[in-house]
């Protein structure tokens, strides 16, 4: 203990001048440590070997070696009254005073000159990549050791063991096991590397001169060590943490430490994001990912710290910070595992049918890495807190951030990205646009926001599909009347039309894997109206873009130059929805149609031939929609499902809408076409939810009497049309009344006998017979109700 206190003495006073001999100087203090935490108690316990040594005369000779606090030989003769006197160095030795010595030693790290502490740092990092390479070694040596052991037959000896004669271990050596402080024992007993500790302790006392000092004093060296321990993929994982660890204490510190004043301030803070990012960034083999997903959480965790802390004030390194935040969002970067890995079988260990298959980027993430998502998505939550500081690529960065988390397994988190952070963005972005000369950069911004949102609209997850959708349309209804004519035809054809896309390919999708996992069902109420998740956001779709189309179709939709094939294509999905898709998705359908047209109404003069071209395509729609409910024709092999009364109803309104704007100019056969679908929907016969009419009109019946009354007469031959058909509604209590069974009640069976009810037609007849009297009274002087047999029809 006395020369051990020498040493130290000599080493405070010749600090500045040691130079590489810090290297020896503190493999001692390693040493020394070691022996005084973890050996001294046992020690204390055993006897010393030099006193077990017995002379030839057969009396034990005593030590020449005294410790200096043992108590005088009792034999001997004592001066009592006279004080001992002993020399300096031989007082306190205890080691917990040693201890306090060898901490000032380091403490004094503090006064030394750049030089000397640099030579100081590489000493204590050349001295625990020496300590760490011996355990990894060893460890290594262990696993090969296994692995052959395994693998040769009981009674045959390993070609590594020493005692085999074959190769020699890899440590073990008097000097080896000296250096490494009993680590050369079979099973390591130190908890961490002295060097790493000790560095964390001097990097922090000193933390001023990592931060303004060169780089190549300390910074580096001290990262680049610590980077490369938590890297090595041999050494033991309590190092590799510990290691993490210390480093993530330096990175967090670093931050809070730097003056706000100087041109300094970025080029820290680069180092700092550049050095934490090699951490969150690490691979990982796949008999490690354990330690490496702890070493990325350690990572993530210090990166929150330094958001909480410096976030507002960081001008670097959002790029980097991005990269760490989505890297979570990945499947784990995976290396093939170290030579020796035991879980890494060799193909002559493995029966040919055994072989397991290449890895990819599918492979199953442990449960364990789910925490990085959501330490990762806290600290997302922050940047998303301060985007006024951001520049438009790293809000694009941001924005491609969020999407990846609103893709996660986590509902939660999927939900808040989809929902909340994304539209904080978008108001950020919003704000941005003012500016004239920066408009044309956050227009293009907030168009991949639109894409990014849309891209969740198809999530696998109703609620996050359901949650994206409103979002896109609440952010294009809040801004579309800034956007400029050019964002709103990427708007059109890059997110709304896409979109309707995709939803309808997820629909049919779903269908087919219905049909595949069970026989299809009969028609019934229950499946006319689907439950199915996709169904129902393909309707909140549809109620959203009539939102969207009401608000701007007039004042910036029309103005496109794809107006034409944009209204085309809208029409093509409404006519696809009533053909394939169930029924509450066709009213939706129906109803967004009907708003565009509604819309459409308030053009002005300048829109008026656009308009009329509109109104002309959608006639067409309406009458091939109107030949499907009169025909019930089929559409290949799959019949077409019943229309409910709801969707009809829509139908109608839709039909007498687009009479209404554009039915000046119809001919009779137009005209005689337009009173057939409405025939053709009074007298359908196939729905299950009609309502009571005998004493009221039912609301399809008051629907298609009210478009009637639309009707223009003025046109040749379109009063005897119109008096034949009111005529034969008239008739219908009396020819066409049928009776039709209730829908089933939630956990009915489906053989069950369920009551019927009957459609009478009565109040039809009670409306509709005033109703001819006054047609034939208007209509009388008309000769041609008489020479076309139309009286003859109504007397029929």
């Amino acid at each position: 203990m006395a020369c051990l206190k020498s040493i130290i003495s000599t080493a405070m006073y010749l600090a500045g001048s040691l130079g590489p001999t810090w290297f020896d100087i503190l493999e001692v203090l390693q040493n020394a440590d070691y022996v005084m935490t973890l050996k001294g108690t046992r020690g204390a316990q055993a006897p010393s070997r030099r006193l077990s040594v017995v002379p030839s005369g057969g009396t034990p000779r005593p030590s020449r070696i005294v410790s200096a606090t043992s108590s005088p030989n009792p034999a001997a003769p004592s001066n009592a009254g006279q004080a001992v006197v002993r020399h300096p160095l031989l007082t306190e030795l205890d080691p917990e005073t040693i201890q306090l010595t060898i901490n000032r030693l380091y403490d004094g790290t503090k006064n030394l000159d750049d030089d000397a502490f640099k030579d100081f740092v590489g000493s204590l990092c050349k001295l625990s990549h020496e300590m760490v390479g011996m355990q990894a070694s060893k460890s290594m040596e262990m696993r090969i050791s296994e692995s052959m052991d395994e693998t040769l037959s009981p009674g045959l000896p390993s070609a590594l063991s020493p005692s085999a004669g074959g190769l020699s271990p890899m440590i073990g050596t008097p000097r080896s096991s000296r250096r490494v402080s009993g680590m050369g024992a079979s099973k390591p007993t130190r908890a961490g590397d002295y060097g790493i500790a000790r560095l964390g302790d001097v990097a922090l006392l000193n933390i001023h001169r990592l931060i303004y000092r060169n780089p190549e004093v300390a910074w580096t060296t001290v990262t680049t060590h610590l980077l490369d321990t938590l890297q090595d993929a041999e050494a033991p994982p309590p190092i590799r943490l510990q290691a993490a660890e210390v480093l993530d204490e330096i990175l967090a510190v670093v931050p809070r430490n730097i003056s706000s004043v100087g041109s300094s301030q970025g080029d820290i803070q680069g180092r700092v994001i550049d050095v934490l990012s090699q951490q969150v960034l690490l691979e990982g083999h796949i008999s490690s990912l354990s330690v490496v997903i702890d070493i990325k959480k350690l990572g993530l965790e210090t990166l929150h710290k330094i958001l909480q802390s410096s976030g507002h004030s960081l001008v670097v390194g959002w790029e980097a910070i991005f990269d760490m935040l989505g890297s979570v969002c990945q499947p784990l970067a995976i290396k093939a595992s170290p030579l020796g890995s035991p879980s890494t079988p060799t193909p002559a260990t493995l029966h040919p049918k055994s072989r397991l298959p290449p890895l990819s980027v599918t492979t199953t993430v442990p449960k364990s890495a789910v925490i990085l998502v959501r330490i990762a998505f806290q600290s997302l939550t922050l940047v998303c807190e301060s985007l006024d500081s951001l520049t438009p690529e790293q809000l694009r960065l941001c924005i491609r951030t969020l999407g990846q988390f609103g893709r996660q397994q986590d509902t939660n988190i999927a939900l808040t990205a989809a929902e909340s952070l994304l539209w904080g963005v978008s108001d950020s972005i919003q704000a941005k646009r003012k500016d004239v000369e920066k408009e044309p950069v956050y227009s293009s911004l907030w168009t991949f926001l639109l894409l990014e949102l849309q891209g969740l609209c198809n999530d696998s997850r109703p609620e996050v599909r359901n949650g994206a959708i409103q979002t896109l349309f609440r952010t294009l209804q809040l801004y579309g009347a800034t956007l400029s004519l050019e964002t709103w035809d990427d708007v059109v054809w890059k997110v709304i039309l896409p979109l309707l896309d995709a939803l309808t390919i997820s629909v049919k999708e779903s269908v087919a894997v219905s049909a595949v996992e069970m026989e299809p069902p009969t028609p019934t109420p229950g499946n006319i109206l689907s439950k199915n998740p996709w169904d129902e956001s393909k309707a909140l779709t549809l109620q959203s873009v009539g939102a969207v189309v009401s608000d701007f179709l007039v004042s910036k939709i029309m103005y496109l130059e794809t107006f034409p094939q944009a209204w085309d294509a809208f029409i093509h999905h409404v006519t696809d929805s009533l053909l394939h898709d169930v029924r509450n998705v066709s009213t939706a359908s129906l109803r967004c149609l009907e708003r565009g047209l509604k819309a459409s109404s308030s053009a002005g003069t300048d829109l008026r031939p656009i308009v009329s071209a509109a109104w002309e395509r959608t006639w067409v729609a309406c009458d091939a929609m109107g030949d499907m409910v009169a025909t019930e024709r089929e559409d290949g092999s799959q019949r077409i499902l019943p229309f409910t009364q709801e969707c009809l109803q829509a139908l109608v309104e839709v039909v007498a809408l687009t009479y209404s704007l554009s039915g000046n100019g119809w001919d009779l056969e137009r005209i005689k076409r337009l009173l057939a679908i409405l025939k053709a929907v009074i007298t359908y016969s196939s729905s299950r939810d009609y309502r009571p009419d005998i004493d009221s009109l039912s609301p399809i019946q008051a629907a298609v009497l009210e478009a009637i009354e639309q009707i223009q007469l003025t046109v040749p031959g379109a009063p005897s049309a119109m008096i034949s058909d009111v005529a034969e509604y008239s008739t219908l209590a009396f020819l066409a009344a049928f009776d039709y069974e209730e829908p089933p009640l939630p956990g009915m069976a489906a053989d069950r006998k369920r009551p019927t009810k009957r459609v009478t037609y009565i109040a039809l007849s009670k409306k509709t017979m005033p109703k001819l009297l006054r047609l034939y009274l208007r209509f009388k002087d008309v000769k041609d109700i008489y020479e076309d047999g139309t009286i003859e029809t109504v007397f029929s």
